[in-house]
């Protein structure tokens, strides 16, 4: 399942048993731009999804997942490979959710060039990464409740490689970043930052590394 391949396409799935599902590698805006909506109960089942990668071209893709609607995939990468690329997606509202199985990577930006991928996890959203890296490169960003609650609970390591990984936690839920228990979010690059506006909890055994200028900042 091609979304967008050369033009400018809009698929939207809207409604409890309304579900869209496609095997292997799912390219979406390749050399052109895509705007895909999950909403209402609405379900996806996907393999792989490869969000904005043409090498040449300025792809746009936005992905929104919303109203309580449910995504699975496997591997995805949002914006990961294009210098000129935008990948947005958004899970918001409670009960939405977009979810990694098994062993799944998650890479979000790229250090090319201009583009940008970004996940935003907002009002009561939730992403649930698989047991493989998440990656943020320097022209990504991932915002837990930049816009109310959201969660973002990472069952695999995390590498923030010159990118902007930034939670807004609360003294009733401190963990809106959910580090599985051993695993290390490691930061590196004068522009890689890990921000946590609010209180927050270093339990469970995990590792946070910061090296070659990297930030770390807890608090208000």
């Amino acid at each position: 399942l091609d979304i967008g391949p050369g033009s400018d396409v809009t698929l939207v799935v809207d409604g409890a048993g309304s579900t869209v599902s496609a095997t292997g590698t799912t390219p979406w805006g390749v050399g052109g731009s895509a705007n895909v909506t999950f909403r209402n109960q609405a379900v996806g089942n996907f393999d792989n999804i490869q969000m904005a990668i043409s090498p040449t071209d300025p792809d746009i893709v936005d992905v929104t997942i919303e109203t309580v609607a449910a995504v699975k995939a496997n591997n995805i990468d949002v914006a990961a490979f294009d210098a000129a690329a935008t990948g947005t997606i958004t899970v918001t509202g409670t009960g939405s959710t977009l979810t990694q199985a098994g062993a799944s990577e998650l890479v979000v930006g790229s250090n090319l060039g201009t583009g940008s991928g970004t996940i935003d996890i907002e009002s009561g959203g939730t992403l649930t990464t698989g047991t493989g890296t998440t990656t943020i490169h320097a022209t990504g960003r991932v915002n837990v409740g930049i816009v109310g609650d959201g969660t973002f609970n990472a069952n695999g390591p995390v590498v923030v490689y010159g990118g902007r990984l930034n939670a807004f936690t609360s003294s009733e839920d401190p963990d809106r970043f959910n580090l599985a228990a051993g695993q290390t979010v490691t930061a590196s690059g004068s522009t890689g930052r890990v921000s946590i506006v609010g209180p927050y909890n270093l339990t469970r055994g995990t590792t946070f590394e910061f090296n070659t200028g990297a930030e770390f900042s807890v608090g208000l």
